[in-house]
């Protein structure tokens, strides 16, 4: 009888060794899984953190996004936008010669959501409870923030909360002394 045969013989316990060596595999897979549970739940709220941050940085690429549109928009028809279309297509802007020559097609790319959100607050010259922007066509876009009332993990302007931090553009002010000259968006 070969050696092979007499392994299969050799009992433990009543049972074969085949039966033996099954267990063992069940166990190390359970014990396997109980340790990536573990471990994912050690990385779980690094994870939230980054992806907090990284929502937040969106939020401010996007709102310099709209700054620099609305500044933009402000340096070609020394006027403040009347609306969102106005910046997304030169053909709905009313008040402004956009015949000259270099006079860009479009001032924002198109249409950022809020990242948090979805929508922005609009930010207007004449001050709330007007609406913004006004149908009456008098009430300007000069800025959106965020209306996510969260704490952020990013300090922003000196705000700490989503819902205070303010894209504006304000004429006359040196570009320099915007925030978002400032912020990291890398």
């Amino acid at each position: 009888m070969g050696i092979r045969a007499r392994l299969w013989r050799i009992r433990w316990r009543g049972r074969s060794l085949r039966w033996a060596t099954a267990g063992i595999a069940l166990l190390s897979l359970m014990l396997g899984l109980v340790i990536i549970e573990i471990l994912t739940g050690l990385a779980l709220p690094n994870w939230q953190m980054w992806a907090q941050r990284e929502r937040e940085l969106e939020l401010l690429w996007r709102g310099c996004q709209y700054v620099w549109a609305i500044q933009t928009f402000h340096r070609w028809c020394s006027q403040y936008p009347r609306s969102i279309e106005e910046l997304l297509d030169k053909t709905k802007i009313v008040g402004c010669d956009t015949s000259r020559p270099g006079f860009p097609s479009r001032f924002l790319r198109r249409v950022y959501p809020d990242p948090f959100q979805g929508e922005w607050k609009f930010i207007c010259t004449v001050p709330e409870p007007t609406p913004c922007p006004d149908p009456n066509k008098n009430n300007l876009i000069k800025g959106v923030q965020s209306l996510d009332p969260s704490e952020a993990i990013i300090v922003f302007d000196r705000k700490t909360r989503h819902d205070e931090w303010q894209f504006v553009y304000e004429a006359g002010t040196p570009t320099t002394a915007h925030p978002c000259t400032t912020i990291p968006l890398e």
